[in-house]
């Protein structure tokens, strides 16, 4: 008959799995959260809008289902051409990075960086000038708490600053780029919601 401790420790393969699941959790959460923190600073609308993803990852899927299905038009870029081609499988549009970096197509609206490619996304993903990249865009730094900002905020800051909400950075490059960092937005929440219950 075992004893106490032996019967109250779980199988290693059952931690395992809560594990799994639990960081699977954590992650759908953190894809929505990232989704609504965009909407509440913009105001503007998923519908429709041409949204890049940065990364090709677990949480590049959360964020890919949970754009689809707000009826955004979704393509993904990574540098892992296996994940791509799962990406591919359920009909998204996919940019293969190369050696040269990433490009942000022209038509895009909205960029959402995961922090899952090896660099973070610089001005340079923006290309050369072109007019059909006239209108703004938006950058969401949808980094996992814990891990490296997604967006070189540094790099973009050496360009003239454009006036935008408190927690929004704008640059003035030869397109309009807005910047959000979930990470920071959810950071400053919290202290918000603690200094409410002091």
């Amino acid at each position: 008959m075992p004893d106490a401790t032996t019967a109250a420790a779980p199988p290693a393969s059952d931690e395992l799995g809560r594990s799994g699941v639990d960081t699977q959790l954590a992650r759908t959460a953190w894809a929505q959260a990232s989704v609504r923190r965009f909407a509440s600073q913009t105001n503007l609308l998923v519908a429709s809008s041409r949204v890049l993803i940065v990364g090709a990852g677990p949480l590049a899927d959360e964020l890919a289902h949970a754009l689809s299905t707000m009826g955004a038009r979704v393509a993904v870029s990574g540098t892992d051409a296996a994940a791509l081609y799962a990406f591919a499988r359920r009909g998204l549009d996919t940019h293969q990075v190369g050696p040269a970096g990433l490009l942000i197509p022209a038509e895009t609206d909205l960029v959402f960086a995961t922090g899952e490619e090896p660099t973070p996304l610089t001005p340079a993903a923006l290309g050369a000038a072109d007019a059909a990249a006239a209108h703004p865009l938006v950058i969401v730094d949808a980094a996992e708490p814990g891990r490296p900002a997604a967006v070189d905020l540094a790099a973009f800051a050496a360009h003239p600053a454009l006036t935008a909400r408190d927690a929004i950075r704008g640059f003035a490059l030869h397109r309009d780029v807005f910047v959000i960092s979930v990470a920071h937005l959810e950071t400053t929440a919290d202290a918000h919601a603690g200094e409410a219950r002091a």
